[in-house]
């Protein structure tokens, strides 16, 4: 069973902010800062993650994800190599297929494998794709395209929904009347994709998933970075 690491994904809108968040990861002792990869993002992932290698010492530095259609796979390589030698070899290359396909495409080469949302052909998401039981489907695929490599593969899971509260079940039926429909308030707090209640309720909500599904690398958004700390600091390498 591979310990516990966690991940967070910033969008910073500034020089200024881009080096205070990568720090305060880092010292919050997040495993690895994310850059986004959209258009619509106010800084390109290469020269952000470039400035937080400089700004840091330790945090290794990631995409989430570099959609496959917007650079030649040469340049994308260079790219990627470059950044790693200049950043003391701390880059995580993550992949996609890009916001409007499917889900995640696995080769079979891959040492990192994220299990996300489904995205619809018109820009929304598949909230069912959320559930328990889809999470056992992915995890599944992936264990048969990946046969004996699958005990050596970290699987990645992005938490969307984060929330530190003593009353997760008021919480998930806000959630479920204001966004996730598709999926009862029990089921919400059963996602993989959602992390709701305490501290220690998180934390052994976790530990049950690592056991059931092979999540051991948490990605979050830097939103959620100061208030899942708590999270990071007891399960870290654990």
């Amino acid at each position: 069973m591979k310990p516990f690491r966690f991940g967070v994904a910033i969008d910073a809108t500034t020089r200024e902010e881009l080096i205070a968040r990568a720090r305060q990861a880092e010292d919050f002792g997040y495993s690895t800062l994310h850059a986004f990869d959209h258009i619509g993002s106010v800084m390109a992932p290469f020269t952000s993650l470039a400035i937080a290698a400089e700004a840091t010492k330790t945090i290794r530095l990631g995409s989430l994800v570099f959609g496959n259609d917007f650079r030649h796979p040469a340049m994308l390589a260079w790219e990627a190599a470059t950044l790693d030698v200049l950043s003391g070899g701390r880059l995580e290359l993550g992949l996609g297929t890009g916001y409007w396909k499917a889900d995640y495409e696995q080769t079979g080469e891959a040492d990192i494998v994220s299990v996300n949302i489904k995205t619809t052909p018109d820009g929304g998401f598949d909230m069912h794709s959320l559930s328990a039981e889809s999470a056992i489907e992915k995890v599944g695929w992936v264990r048969e395209l990946l046969g004996e490599r699958f005990s050596q593969t970290e699987l990645n899971a992005l938490i969307i929904v984060v929330e530190i509260t003593d009353n997760r079940l008021a919480f998930a039926q806000k959630i479920h009347d204001e966004w996730f429909g598709a999926l009862s308030p029990q089921q919400i707090l059963e996602s993989p994709s959602c992390l709701i209640g305490s501290v220690d309720q998180i934390v052994d909500d976790m530990m049950m998933r690592r056991e059931r599904y092979g999540f051991s690398y948490i990605s979050i958004f830097g939103e959620h970075m100061q208030k899942f700390a708590p999270v990071v600091a007891r399960l870290s390498g654990t």
